[in-house]
């Protein structure tokens, strides 16, 4: 499983974030979360609810944003 940010902007200049994480093996999109921040936590939660569905995957790959070098992230 990976996931990742990306960003862009509302028509009014306002800038929005997406969470998506995406099974790598199959391409099938688990998760799409929008927000105007988005945190540690939030990636956290997107993956628990993920994981009640699909139990845990055995690897995650990720980019390298703050969010998943929080100290929330780690436990």
């Amino acid at each position: 499983m990976g996931h990742g940010f990306f960003s862009d902007s509302l028509f009014n200049g306002r800038r929005i974030r997406a969470l998506t994480v995406v099974e790598t093996f199959s391409r099938e999109a688990l998760a799409i979360r929008v927000g105007i921040k988005l945190t540690g936590t939030d990636v956290i939660e997107t993956l628990e609810e993920i994981a009640k569905e699909r139990g845990f995957p055995e690897r995650i790959k990720t980019d390298n944003g703050t969010e998943f070098t929080s100290l929330v992230y780690d436990k």
